[in-house]
């Protein structure tokens, strides 16, 4: 088998199971883009200062 026929196979393979799993997928890429979304976030926001860790948990528990 070739190079150009199994890279033809896998993809067909990947494009089955996506469309088949269009849920589970979403869910994944959904994620995904949530978490490049945060990094993205605290890279911007990042000063070089730290929050002590007890300050943080004060702000979430109210």
């Amino acid at each position: 088998m070739t190079e150009k026929k199994q890279k033809e196979l896998i993809k067909a393979s990947l494009i089955e199971i996506m469309t088949e799993n269009k849920d589970y997928f979403k869910e994944i890429f959904s994620e995904i883009i949530e978490d490049a979304g945060m990094i993205n976030a605290i890279q911007k926001g990042r000063k070089n200062t730290f929050v002590d860790e007890k300050n943080i948990m004060s702000i979430l528990e109210g």
